[in-house]
């Protein structure tokens, strides 16, 4: 089970953000400082849980991302 999720400056126009902000690394060690482990690829951040994953852990995951996402991209 893995889900990708792109991080756009811009979703409108596809703008990502630019390599220099490492986005991605960033949304990374903000979500592993509230305790999910996530893979960033560039501007994508990779989320790859065990098949096994509770519909309650993987909501807990889910929250964490969105959170994370908020935290770095908010201007």
């Amino acid at each position: 089970l893995a889900a990708g999720v792109e991080l756009m400056e811009n979703p409108d126009s596809h703008t990502p953000y630019p390599f220099e902000e490492k986005v991605g690394i960033r949304v990374c060690k903000e979500a592993l400082a509230r305790g999910a482990m996530l893979r960033p690829l560039v501007n994508t951040i990779v989320l790859m849980p065990t098949l096994q994953i509770t519909i309650s852990a993987l909501d807990t995951l889910l929250d964490i991302v969105y959170t994370s996402i908020e935290t770095v991209t908010k201007k």
